[in-house]
């Protein structure tokens, strides 16, 4: 609990890992990616959050809504996987690699947290959240 302050990563290689509530081998990975220096040509600054599960192997792939696959409960999701902030899941869905509204930032109207408890998902998800796969 409280306030952290996060280095931009082109000026230190800190980053925050959270395994709180988390399964083994399950975590969060957070870091600061500024438009600087070998950064420059980012589209966008901001956090970064990636969501890692080392128990799976790299040939799965899921997100919510997936057609009759019952995301997350399936099991099926990728190894390393982007919060992405806009919540589109374009980069599991193949839509895009990756667009500005990804990072977490202080323009971000979204808000990151724990979702309901869900075996199933469904259109009642809270997408992205900080739950456990």
């Amino acid at each position: 609990n409280g306030v952290f302050f996060i280095h931009p990563s082109v000026y230190s290689d800190q980053i925050y890992i959270i395994k709180t509530n988390f399964p083994e081998g399950e975590y969060i990975l957070i870091e600061n990616r500024q438009a600087v220096l070998w950064d420059a040509l980012l589209i966008q600054s901001g956090v970064l959050l990636y969501h890692i599960d080392e128990t799976v192997d790299m040939s799965k792939r899921g997100w919510p809504g997936q057609e009759q696959k019952q995301w997350p409960g399936n099991g099926e999701h990728y190894r390393i996987s982007l919060i992405q902030a806009d919540g589109s899941f374009h980069m599991e869905r193949g839509t895009n690699s990756g667009d500005n509204n990804d990072f977490w930032g202080k323009d971000t109207a979204q808000s990151l947290g724990p979702g309901p408890i869900e075996h199933v998902a469904s259109d009642r998800g809270i997408y992205p959240n900080t739950n456990s796969y």
